[in-house]
């Protein structure tokens, strides 16, 4: 009796230690199945890149590009017919002058003389007015006299006496002295035409004709250009215009070179080019022997200043004033308040310092996932 109740002691002992065997083995292999599901889950949470907000002051800028062009430059011609003559300089293509200095002329000798003559004419004219003033009009003598004294055929003609005396004047103007005067005066215009003359300082750019050379009235002789002021044509958008004002500073460099140039718009074109679509601005350069007329520069035009404010690309935007923020591992969609936009760019303010933004483009229905992320 006792051996039965013995065998069925070890037999329930046996049954129980299987069961809790098999218990043991079930609820492992569940935690086991769990923590690779887990494991499983997290490996395929999406992966986004994201950056941390500092928020700070903002600056604002439009793009400028454009060409240096010399701020004067002028086509020579020749009012005057016959041979052309250098100067001191050779009239040739790079040679530089200074404002009024002789660039050329166009042999002048037969007018000259012509002038000459036609002065000796007057002075002997005048000789015998005087004589006859000094009768017919004798308060008018000396005033004449001295004009008389004055006068040189080899000078400039100088200014005729006013006369007030209405009769007077009559009587001048019945013996020819007027027209005769008026003549003379054209011929010295006509005479100073002879001459070539820098309008400023510059250098010949351009030559077309050389000494010796038989020239017409009208005939281009080259071009001649400032080589002390420049300025920059470039282009922008009429929605940019109203920061485009007269005397506002812009930073220039040459393309390819560290150079830097400061400048100010001068002058702004009030007509839209139809083909660009844009406006022209000027942009003047200080003097710089570093620039060459043709240098082709970059630069930036300020607009406004933002503070408390970030800029990021337009492409991180969502419904056009919301982005993507991670809390907790999740994306939230957050507002923001749109300060400036530009082509590619937007600055924007209403962020808080150490948020994580989504620098990925998503769409609205990226909402609530939960994502694992990379901080560039």
């Amino acid at each position: 009796m006792q051996k039965r109740r013995k065998r069925q002691l070890l037999i329930v002992a046996g049954l129980i230690i299987l069961a809790g065997a098999i218990f043991l083995t079930t609820r492992f292999s569940v935690w086991n199945k769990q923590q690779s599901e887990q494991e499983q889950t997290a490996d395929e949470l999406p992966v986004v890149s994201v950056f941390t907000v500092h928020p700070g002051e903002t600056t604002t800028f439009i793009p400028i590009t454009g060409r240096v062009k010399p701020a004067s430059r002028i086509l020579v011609f020749s009012e005057v017919g016959g041979v052309l003559q250098s100067a001191l300089k050779p009239f040739k293509t790079g040679v530089s002058f200074q404002k009024g200095e002789l660039m050329a002329r166009v042999d002048n000798r037969e007018v000259s003389q012509n002038l000459r003559a036609q002065k000796s004419s007057f002075m002997s004219m005048l000789s015998n007015l005087v004589a006859a003033i000094s009768i017919d009009y004798p308060k008018h003598y000396e005033t004449w006299q001295n004009y008389l004294s004055e006068f040189s055929p080899n000078e400039k003609l100088p200014p005729l006496p006013e006369v007030s005396d209405r009769q007077f004047q009559l009587y001048l103007n019945s013996n020819n002295i007027y027209s005769q005067y008026h003549s003379i005066r054209q011929m010295e215009i006509r005479l100073a035409k002879y001459g070539i003359y820098a309008p400023f300082d510059g250098t010949l750019t351009l030559a077309n004709a050389e000494d010796g050379t038989v020239v017409s009235p009208g005939q281009s002789l080259g071009e001649f250009m400032s080589n002390k002021h420049f300025e920059v044509e470039a282009s922008i958008q009429p929605d940019d215009l109203h920061y485009a004002r007269p005397g506002a500073e812009v930073t220039l460099s040459v393309v390819g070179k560290n150079d830097s140039f400061r400048g100010n718009i001068i002058r702004i074109n009030e007509k839209i080019d139809p083909q660009t679509q844009t406006v022209k601005i000027f942009i003047q350069l200080k003097e710089n022997k570093l620039l060459k007329p043709g240098n082709f520069m970059k630069g930036k035009l300020k607009t406004a200043t933002f503070q408390q404010s970030v800029k990021m690309s337009n492409d991180y935007l969502v419904q056009n004033n919301h982005v993507f923020r991670v809390e907790d591992s999740v994306a939230v969609l957050h507002p923001v308040i749109i300060e400036s936009r530009s082509a590619d760019s937007v600055v924007v303010s209403g962020l808080e310092e150490g948020m994580l933004i989504i620098d990925e483009e998503k769409s609205p229905a990226f909402e609530g996932t939960r994502v694992n992320f990379s901080n560039r």
